[in-house]
């Protein structure tokens, strides 16, 4: 391990044990700060070839925490777009061939089944958040 990793590892603990606390003390400023510094702790050291989609991916999550920390609805959208990328991104960093297998078919069903259970919830909002969350969730069911 290369004396970059470990200090950003290391570096990146000491923070997530203060985040914690932040959260038990709802210290809600603090834990805006820290959330996505740790994140980016984290990408910083595999900011390189064989890991840059993961970097990536974890770059665009750490926008979408942001967009998602805004009290504001018309941050959701921009934060699932955000995550979806992100998705993309590690998919794509996996480099595994697409081929159907037999764990597929039950994947596919609870995907299917938690779109339904969050229908209720999501039919209230307009197309976009609907349409955004069935992309979403078939984005998670891809990387399984």
């Amino acid at each position: 391990m290369t004396r970059k990793l470990q200090t950003a590892h290391i570096l990146a603990a000491i923070l997530a044990c203060l985040y914690l606390v932040a959260i038990v003390g709802n210290w809600y400023r603090i834990k805006y700060v820290l959330k996505p510094v740790i994140t980016l702790l984290i990408a910083y050291p595999t900011f390189q070839k064989p890991y840059l989609y993961i970097s990536l991916g974890l770059i665009f999550s750490t926008i979408g925490d942001v967009f998602l920390m805004f009290p504001r609805e018309d941050m959701f959208i921009p934060g699932l777009l955000s995550f979806l990328v992100a998705h993309i991104l590690y998919t794509v960093s996996f480099k595994a061939p697409l081929r159907l297998s037999w764990t597929a078919i039950p994947l596919t069903i609870f995907s299917g089944i938690m779109l339904y259970k969050l229908q209720p919830g999501v039919a209230r909002e307009d197309v976009a958040v609907q349409l955004g969350v069935a992309v979403y969730v078939i984005a998670i069911t891809t990387m399984a």
